[in-house]
């Protein structure tokens, strides 16, 4: 390193590693790892993926590179996966509570399989402090209309400053 470096430069490092490639064993546990991040980000949405073991081949085929580790496959799923899922849900192809299988074709190019899912269970959602009392007495409903009948009347009221626009002679050019 002393050779190819100045000593300026070597002086600002701390430690030489020496760095060992991933096997492909390791890319793969990383593909999974990764697929559940995403599947992490779906999951508000009720959506689950799964990528078949000869996608993982071809994705871990064409996203290896030993010099760059890890890197180039994050960035790979992201470009090719994440982004197709992103479109079919945008096109309204990917809706809430589907499963989508993910495979690859003779051409080596994915395929995205979706299969709607039947509810097992209520998706209600339920939200704290529904309970409490409410903020307006709801029976008292014709206190609340004279209370707000009386704006009209007021000049300065949204209503009778809409009404002076519609009137003004410089709105009718």
């Amino acid at each position: 390193v002393r050779l190819h470096f100045r000593p300026e430069f070597l002086n600002r490092l701390d430690d030489i590693v020496f760095f060992q490639p991933l096997t492909i064993n390791q890319l793969s546990s990383i593909v999974h790892l990764q697929l559940q991040s995403l599947e992490e980000r779906l999951k508000e949405q009720e959506i689950t993926i799964s990528l078949t073991d000869k996608a993982i081949q071809s994705t871990l085929k064409k996203s290896y590179n030993p010099v760059y580790g890890a890197c180039p496959l994050k960035r790979y799923l992201e470009k090719y996966i994440t982004t197709e899922l992103s479109k079919l849900i945008i096109q309204m192809k990917l809706s809430s509570h589907s499963h989508v299988t993910i495979d690859t074709d003779a051409n080596d190019q994915y395929q995205f399989c979706v299969q709607q899912l039947q509810r097992t269970t209520s998706s209600r959602r339920t939200y704290e402090g529904l309970d409490e009392e409410p903020m307006m007495d709801v029976d008292n409903d014709e206190e609340y209309d004279n209370e707000f009948s009386s704006c009209d009347s007021n000049k300065n009221s949204p209503q009778a400053f809409s009404k002076r626009m519609k009137q003004s002679p410089r709105m009718k050019k």
